[in-house]
């Protein structure tokens, strides 16, 4: 099965990798729905996710947000990327050497990601930005759709301009906007907002999917609208994709559709060993 995929992906003229929380989930991060899921623990003790983490309750009462947002740093801050992490970015390094077009799209916001980007020699961005300037906290290289933990904003959007989390923030207090004054708020799409090109790189997203030839999705139970539409258009275009995930979500029998069951971080890094050395 390894071989075919890895030879599916050679031959892609472009390769496009979306990522969900199961991805993570070998690093100890909990998905978001499912048993043990963030969300599902958030109902089961009485408190609608749906409710809580929107832009409404958030100027109702930030800390609301600010609070959740801190706890889970605290789960996030003691977790390392893992093996299915890696193998993405040999991946793309491999793409960017050998001139093949690879697109990075993540559901996570746990800044994985971006991190090895950074670290790559390869990878990382040539120009690095200062905190408030216009591109600062946007990676090149992965267009993180549902934001990143790390980073805040104005939420009365006096300005777009990201600013790191602040350290030593302690649950119930609120940092505020240094321009206007408004409270600030993490740079996370909240459960009533919807996708935009300039904070969650909706369009950017969109085009490069119809461009690709390739597409794998990784650890997504395609939950929310963007994801769910970028892999349906992908299998209704029929364009080859590979689902891994260990509970498959994508049902349709296709010959252009494939599912790996197994875990991400062990599966990934043998599919992208066949992709860059395949066996004779």
């Amino acid at each position: 099965m390894y071989r075919e995929i890895a030879r599916r992906i050679r031959s892609a003229r472009s390769v496009y990798v979306l990522t969900g929380a199961g991805i993570s989930a070998p690093s100890s991060i909990p998905t978001f729905r499912g048993k043990g899921g963030l969300w599902t623990e958030m109902d089961a003790q009485g408190t609608d996710p749906t409710i809580t983490l929107t832009k409404r309750m958030f100027d109702i009462d930030p800390t609301v947000l600010w609070n959740w947002l801190i706890d889970f740093r605290a789960v996030v801050e003691k977790t390392r990327p893992n093996a299915a992490h890696y193998a993405i970015l040999r991946l793309q390094e491999h793409c960017k050497r050998i001139g093949k077009e690879f697109t990075l799209v993540t559901q996570n916001i746990d800044n994985f990601h971006p991190q090895l980007i950074k670290e790559s020699p390869l990878l990382r961005p040539n120009k690095k930005f200062r905190e408030g300037e216009n591109e600062f906290g946007f990676t090149e290289g992965v267009l993180e759709i549902h934001g990143n933990e790390d980073y805040i904003r104005c939420s009365d959007e006096c300005n777009l301009k990201l600013f790191n989390y602040p350290k030593g923030l302690r649950k119930d207090e609120v940092p505020k906007c240094p321009k206007c004054g408004a409270p600030m708020r993490p740079h996370v799409l909240l459960f009533d907002e919807i996708y935009r090109q300039d904070l969650y790189a909706l369009d950017t997203a969109y085009s490069k999917a119809a461009g690709s030839d390739c597409m794998l999705v990784v650890g997504s139970e395609l939950a929310t609208n963007l994801p769910s539409m970028l892999v349906y258009g992908h299998i209704q275009a029929e364009r080859f994709l590979v689902e891994v995930n260990t509970k498959r979500v994508i049902e349709e029998e296709m010959e252009n559709v494939k599912n790996v069951d197994e875990s991400c971080e062990v599966s990934l890094p043998k599919l992208v060993e066949e992709v860059i050395n395949p066996k004779v």
